[in-house]
């Protein structure tokens, strides 16, 4: 009677002959009949090569392969050519039910299938290969085929749970794949076609915000890596911001909205255009808390025209008149920047952005300054001397005639988290410096490398404002609030570090002793 031999490999490697476990106690043996397993024939050399890489005599094999025919064949004649490991003209070969081609063969299955348009039986073929691991492939096993293996074989295990869930979505199965694909974008932070569908089986659910902040997470990872996302899943990104615009409520009116009177009008104008057939680009351009999207809210309130707020693409529209708002358009990127290129183009279309940043700026600029001093003083309802710190900034104004002093730092600091946590580091050291400063003075301080760029984030975001060969911060409150967010112990060490360096520069003596004072 034949004997029924098996090995298994996608988990640790397990033998058996007629359902009864066979030991291999000897690592090298255990290689080698993974490799003649997976393999089928392979020459002596190539064995060598695969399972001790170089530099190896040929006889290590021989007394392996003797040593594992002896384990798995006891009765086996001296120097047969036969059996279960046969001998060929140059190496080996071996003929054994294995896990690793019946999963190969699953695939191959499934995907014929599935271009035939059989989904429910491609779909249980990739299950069914799913189904044969138990870990890790080749657990344990060392040397180069078999870390080389592993690798292709945990790879395509991934790929089959991604044709897996694929499949799910084309059957209308999404919530079904959403658990699976969870943890594989946990798994796999940096493998893009997981994060893309679970992207799209959150947006079939109808739960697209969750599925914009796994594009989010991925995003973060990729970049952190070095990595710029691909543009399929920066496109699927796109599409569901479309659709959340589309669902989503207008940013409401504010119950107090002063000033802005020529801003309001220019942009009211421009929407009474569309009703005329009459389209354009316009772009709201402003620091951080001026109040961008409160004068979008006010002027957009009244108008007959449907309002989208968020980020549209070519094919959204029906040919109507109509209104596309993009808030926060700082963050936008070169596949957002170029659709809008080409939405502007479209007749009857009135674009409005908003941004923090003039190199995201398109279309025609409406600038949002500081509100005058009578109307901080309105907007606050309190006498303007108080809130002279603000420099007219609607949102510290508010925050300033509101909070106590703890408080107000505290919301201030929150505000900026939009800045890169190392920028806001720079701009923490820099405020021991006081309002204005120059470059040469935090490179003096705080070192050179990468300063520049951390400044230029600064710049651009509007927290300073470069005078000749002065920075100074835009804001007295957001100086005070970097100043005071730093811990008093830190602040006093700081301090005399700062007099340190200054000195050695031979900067003037005021402001050496100015640092030691608060040292």
């Amino acid at each position: 009677m034949d004997t029924d031999w098996c090995i298994r490999l996608l988990g640790p490697l397990s033998l058996t002959r007629d359902s009864a476990a066979v030991e291999l106690r000897s690592t090298p043996q255990r290689v080698i009949l993974a490799l003649l397993a997976i393999r089928g024939q392979v020459s002596r050399q190539d064995l060598v090569d695969a399972v001790w890489g170089e530099n190896r005599p040929l006889s290590n094999a021989y007394t392996h392969i003797s040593g594992l025919r002896r384990t798995l064949e006891p009765g086996r004649l001296p120097r047969a050519t036969d059996g279960l490991i046969a001998s060929t003209d140059t190496g080996y070969s071996l003929e054994i039910d294995c896990d690793v081609h019946r999963f190969h063969a699953l695939r191959a299955s499934a995907s014929r299938l599935r271009k035939a348009g059989r989904l429910e039986a491609a779909l249980a073929d990739l299950e069914s290969a799913i189904d044969l691991w138990r870990g890790e492939a080749l657990a344990g096993l060392p040397g180069p085929f078999a870390a080389a293996e592993r690798a292709d074989l945990n790879g395509l295990r991934i790929a089959t749970a991604e044709d897996w869930a694929e499949i799910l979505l084309e059957l209308g199965r999404h919530g079904e794949a959403i658990p699976t694909l969870t943890v594989l974008c946990r798994e796999q932070p940096l493998r893009e076609r997981p994060h893309e569908l679970l992207m799209r089986a959150l947006h079939r659910g109808g739960r697209t915000s969750e599925a914009l902040n796994v594009y989010a997470s991925a995003h973060s990872a990729l970049i952190a890596s070095g990595i710029e996302p691909d543009f399929e899943l920066r496109r699927l990104h796109q599409e569901l911001h479309v659709s959340e615009a589309r669902t989503s409520a207008p940013v409401p009116r504010r119950e107090m909205f002063v000033g802005r009177e020529p801003e309001l009008k220019i942009l009211r104008a421009a929407a009474a255009d569309v009703l005329k057939g009459q389209g354009g680009v316009w772009c709201v351009v402003g620091e951080p808390g001026i109040g961008k999207t409160a004068l979008l809210a006010e002027a957009l309130a009244d108008t007959p025209v449907p309002v989208s707020w968020g980020v549209a693409r070519r094919g959204s529209l029906d040919g109507k008149p109509a209104i596309l708002v993009a808030d926060d358009f700082q963050d936008a990127d070169e596949v957002t920047l170029s659709l809008w290129r080409r939405l502007a183009r479209q007749p009857g279309l009135l674009l409005i952005s908003a941004t923090r940043s003039r190199r995201t700026m398109i279309g025609q600029p409406v600038l949002l300054g500081p509100l005058s001093e009578p109307e901080a003083a309105e907007l606050a309802s309190a006498p303007y001397g108080r809130l002279a710190w603000a420099s007219g900034n609607p949102r510290y104004i508010k925050e300033m005639a509101t909070a106590s002093p703890p408080e107000l730092f505290k919301r201030i600091d929150e505000h900026l988290t939009f800045l890169t946590p190392s920028t806001r580091s720079v701009l923490q050291r820099a405020a021991l410096l006081g309002e204005t400063f120059t470059f040469a003075d935090l490179a003096t301080t705080i070192g050179r490398p990468p300063l520049a760029r951390h400044v230029d984030e600064a710049l651009d975001a509007g927290i300073l404002i470069a005078d000749g060969q002065s920075l100074r911060f835009r804001h007295l409150v957001v100086q005070a609030a970097l100043y005071e967010g730093l811990p008093g112990s830190m602040r006093a060490a700081l301090h005399v570090q700062f007099a340190t360096a200054l000195a050695d520069a031979g900067a003037p003596l005021d402001r050496v002793t100015h640092h030691l004072a608060h040292g």
